[in-house]
């Protein structure tokens, strides 16, 4: 059941440009469901039987399927025009529609899933990642750049984009993986995190460029040596989190709203920290600014704050870096956080 906003098919609806009237849940016939991600605009479903279906926006490709092209209103049609050729990538003078109908896609033995910004990426049983979508910021973990002459302009265009699903060359050993807005994190057997992307607040918790000020992006995947016995990875816009096997909490990348737990003025945080006073975690999940962490004991910590930095009268707002506990919650199982919202599944005893 899926419910919110769906401009681009992201719930499944096929509404088309229509808003749902009312705050109500609708069903998705997709299938037997274990998992669901859902991204800014596109969601990604891991149904029983490790197969996978998407629907939502795909402007580019993080569906990983190829939608019916249609031409821009910026550009007419040139009917002298050659075909692409890669019918699997987008070309700039044309767009993707979305695809509201959910598609299961031609991959097998999918054991996680995860839906960014705009791009998409999947684990198979046997520690494959599979990444489909937008690689501006390398997201994908592999290079799908390529240089093309437009037809109308006669000069060349970069496309950054991957349509099509392809495997990373060098993980074969991924159990988990998260998407944020432009980076990728990936669980790997024994306990080591990869990661790749954007890394401009330092969510990829290392350095990439030649200083702090400049860290940039990777495309390539690269382990962060801090972690030896990580057992799950979350990534929010530009940050990331990795809980380990001794219940602690890391964080790295963006804290403008205090989101990794500690104090810091730098705009980069690319060393991973401990959060203070957390040492049971059992689960954690990062959205835009505020992250939740479900304890061993059922409660909830927030980190985070979900407030603007400034008021109405452009005074700023102080932002506390220390983990709060949330009232009246002792039987939470898990917990998932979006841009501005978050949910909690609790058992029915004691709320």
């Amino acid at each position: 059941f899926t419910t919110g906003q769906d401009d681009r098919g992201q719930l499944g609806w096929d509404l088309g440009f229509r808003y749902p009237k009312g705050n109500f849940f609708s069903k998705v016939t997709v299938g037997f469901v274990n998992a669901i991600s859902c991204g800014n605009d596109h969601s990604v479903v891991l149904l029983r039987g490790g197969l996978v279906a998407t629907f939502g926006n795909n402007d580019y490709g993080a569906l990983g399927i190829v939608t019916r092209r249609i031409q821009s209103p910026r550009f007419p049609r040139d009917n002298n025009r050659s075909p692409s050729p890669n019918p699997g990538e987008s070309e700039l003078d044309f767009q993707m529609p979305f695809k509201a109908q959910p598609t299961i896609l031609d991959i097998t033995d999918v054991v996680s899933v995860a839906a960014g910004g705009s791009h998409s990426a999947v684990v198979t049983k046997d520690g494959h990642v599979i990444t489909f979508g937008n690689n501006v910021f390398g997201q994908l973990g592999r290079e799908t750049r390529r240089t093309e002459i437009n037809q109308r302009w006669g000069g060349p265009i970069v496309v950054s984009f991957g349509t099509l699903p392809y495997e990373i060359s060098n993980i074969i050993t991924a159990r988990q993986v998260s998407c944020g807005s432009q980076h990728t994190l990936v669980l790997l057997e024994g306990g080591r995190v990869a990661s790749f992307g954007n890394n401009e607040n330092g969510q990829l918790g290392r350095k990439t460029g030649k200083d702090v000020y400049s860290l940039g992006y990777d495309e390539t995947p690269q382990i962060i040596k801090e972690f030896v016995t990580a057992t799950a990875v979350s990534c929010g816009s530009n940050y990331s989190a990795v809980l380990v096997k001794d219940g602690k909490v890391a964080t790295f990348g963006n804290n403008e709203n205090g989101q990794l737990g500690r104090f810091s003025l730098d705009k980069a945080n690319a060393t991973p920290a401990a959060i203070n006073g957390i040492s049971n975690a059992r689960s954690v999940s990062c959205g835009h600014s505020f992250m939740l962490i479900v304890l061993k004991n059922g409660t909830v910590m927030k980190v985070g704050d979900t407030r603007d930095r400034y008021d109405e009268r452009g005074g700023r707002v102080t932002v506390d870096y220390k983990p709060k506990m949330i009232s009246k919650i002792n039987t939470a199982i898990a917990a998932s956080v979006g841009v501005s919202h978050g949910a909690i599944l609790v058992m029915n005893r004691g709320w």
